[in-house]
């Protein structure tokens, strides 16, 4: 037997993280929270292949060995049931995981860790980026992209395009274009043009804090990229192909230029 005692409240919340990992599948191991035991403490992992996310954190007792797989679904609405404080989770050769809390006693059944998707092994930077900054420039154009467009995949997702010290993003859904360009810390992006899908991104801007530091990582065969901070990993796979010139669009020589107050031209806007 092997197991842990954590807060509820803190375990809940992990498992709210992953979550939207998981999308409708017919096989029963992406259905699956993945448990495990770390140096540090406990991380939950789910995934769908597309997208894998991983959320970390403490025990308050000494961890033994732990490596299961339990339905995400189930083990949600039995720690909803669970009472606010500490719980003892217990895992059993027999494939059951236990949960406890005062006299309240749960059981689930597990499956073997073996099963889940291995995970895509990453190289990450050595310096970190500060979410904050990033995560403001992402917002700025995630708007812009695409949710369904079955035509032209590319464009669900954000162009990012990184070189001399410089990162630059953009999205569009084929009538309208945001773009953004900020500086980057040397060596915390290693040049690249890719294009991230819009949903991986969306869910790495609800899992990190701006006070996070992050570290992008890549995999060896550059289809799939990462976000790293000290409590939590996305990892995404990458959308094939390269972003069309979104550039040329801009006129390169502009014969009359304008500045305009943002809040009023947008107050006008609306209008």
């Amino acid at each position: 037997m092997s197991g842990f005692r954590i807060n509820r409240d803190e375990f809940l919340a992990a498992l709210g993280t992953i979550a939207p990992a998981q999308k409708k599948t017919l096989l029963p191991i992406l259905s699956c929270a993945l448990v495990r035991s770390t140096d540090g403490g406990l991380s939950v992992t789910a995934s769908d292949l597309d997208l894998t996310i991983t959320k970390r954190f403490g025990t308050e007792a000494p961890l033994l060995p732990v490596a299961a797989a339990v339905l995400l679904t189930d083990l949600l609405a039995v720690m909803a049931e669970l009472p606010a404080g500490m719980i003892e989770v217990d895992f059993t050769v027999g494939g059951k995981m236990t949960l406890r809390s005062g006299r309240a006693r749960l059981s689930l059944q597990t499956m073997s860790a073996d099963e889940f998707p291995i995970d895509r092994p990453l190289v990450f930077a050595t310096i970190p980026i500060p979410w904050g900054t990033i995560a403001h420039a992402l917002e700025r154009v995630l708007w812009a992209a695409a949710t369904n467009d079955t035509t032209q995949p590319l464009f669900n997702g954000i162009s990012w395009r990184a070189a001399s010290g410089a990162l630059y993003l953009a999205a569009t859904n084929r009538y309208q274009l945001a773009s953004a360009t900020l500086a980057v810390p040397t060596g915390a992006i290693g040049d690249a043009n890719i294009v991230i899908p819009a949903r991986a991104i969306g869910i790495a801007l609800k899992t990190f804090s701006p006070l996070d530091d992050v570290f992008l990582g890549v995999d060896a065969e550059g289809t799939h990229l990462g976000f790293r901070s000290a409590s939590a990993t996305v990892t995404a796979r990458l959308t094939d192909g390269l972003f069309p010139n979104y550039e040329q669009l801009f006129p390169v020589d502009a014969k009359e230029t304008a500045v305009l107050d943002v809040a009023e031209f947008a107050a006008i806007t609306r209008r």
